[in-house]
């Protein structure tokens, strides 16, 4: 009978140890990451720098319309208007063009709240 006991407090405390150390167990286990990609010398592959086409520049005359008042828009105030702009969006046309999803979004707004504005905008463009 203390045989029997003794046995079983040995696997029991083998049984704990391999409890208490698990962790390390399973980190052994698995995957170690994947190294890095090597790092490429920016002198190894030089690029060409991306110049438009003659008839894809825009002049300085057209470079950007004029920005429209949105806090003519009821619902838009000082803040949400330099929102807007930070995001590029200065005219009633502009706004008329936006998803409203995209503008919600970003603005942290309700999306019905944005599509009013964007009829409001279609309207005065």
């Amino acid at each position: 009978m203390k045989r029997l006991v003794r046995l079983l407090s040995f696997a029991a405390g083998i049984a704990a140890l391999i409890w208490a150390m698990r962790d390390r167990f399973i980190s052994l286990a698995l995957p170690r990451e994947p190294q890095p990609p090597a790092f490429r010398h920016p002198e190894d592959h030089p690029q060409v720098p991306h110049r438009p086409h003659q008839e894809h520049r825009r002049s300085p005359m057209e470079a950007a319309p004029d920005p429209d008042d949105l806090q003519l828009i009821n619902g838009i105030g000082p803040v949400y208007s330099s929102k807007l702009a930070d995001m590029g969006i200065t005219t009633f046309s502009g706004l008329a063009a936006a998803s409203a999803a995209e503008v919600a979004g970003k603005l942290g707004a309700a999306e019905g709240r944005v599509v009013d504005w964007i009829h409001q905008a279609k309207a005065r463009s």
